[in-house]
């Protein structure tokens, strides 16, 4: 019985320290994707704010639309850029950089599917590149939530969904764009915010609104 019950420790624990080691490392490569950026904003008190983007095509980003609207001067990645579109039924933008110079990353033609892993990358308090593991919770046609922590300055971030071509070769795609926290909210009105779970607007409803501004 005790070799038994040894050998069933040194099993779960060896289990635990490859999943480990996996999550780990897929964040690890998540966050080092160039197609996330940095956006500061100026308010037009003066006050400075910031969030995230995911570059969609050439010198175009895509990010929350509360993140820009009503902002007097936008900055990606240190480099001027202009409004080109708010979405009138979502919470996303449409920037333009001249010269951004940043590899474009794909978008997922589906909502990814429940249960699947997946990270949340941005730039929070407007510090360094930050990725954050979870998995699909709830998906459909409009939203994504899932259990990756979001903290604030990720709002129009990624939603990272890897897709694996072969043994040797696999490439990131955009699972969904960020736009805040899960919120509970109680019969007597009350919110209650969970940084533990985030919300994404969905890569079918990205693709749609990026495709009406920019042709391949």
């Amino acid at each position: 019985m005790k070799q038994r019950i040894v050998l069933l420790t040194v099993l779960t624990a060896t289990v635990c320290f490859y999943a480990y080691g996996y999550v780990a490392a897929l964040v690890n490569e998540a966050q080092r994707q160039n197609g996330i950026v940095k956006i500061i904003v100026r308010e037009h008190n003066g006050t400075y704010a910031s969030g995230s983007g995911v570059v969609v095509g050439d010198n175009y980003v895509v990010t929350a639309k509360h993140v820009v609207e009503g902002t007097c001067h936008v900055m990606v990645n240190a480099k001027e850029a202009s409004i080109v579109a708010l979405s009138k039924g979502h919470d996303l933008a449409l920037l333009h950089v001249r010269e951004l110079n940043v590899t474009p990353l794909p978008i997922l033609h589906s909502p990814p599917r429940g249960g699947e892993s997946l990270v949340a990358v941005g730039y929070p308090h407007m510090g360094d590149r930050m990725a954050f593991f979870g998995n699909a919770i709830y998906t459909d046609r409009d939203l994504v939530v899932t259990s990756a922590r979001v903290e604030g300055g990720q709002s129009g971030g990624a939603l990272l969904a890897m897709r694996v071509k072969d043994r040797r070769h696999h490439k990131w795609y955009v699972a969904g764009i960020t736009v805040g926290f899960f919120v509970t909210v109680l019969g007597d009105g009350t919110k209650i915010e969970n940084n533990n779970r985030s919300v994404s607007v969905s890569p079918v409803i990205v693709s749609e609104f990026v495709n009406k501004y920019i042709q391949d």
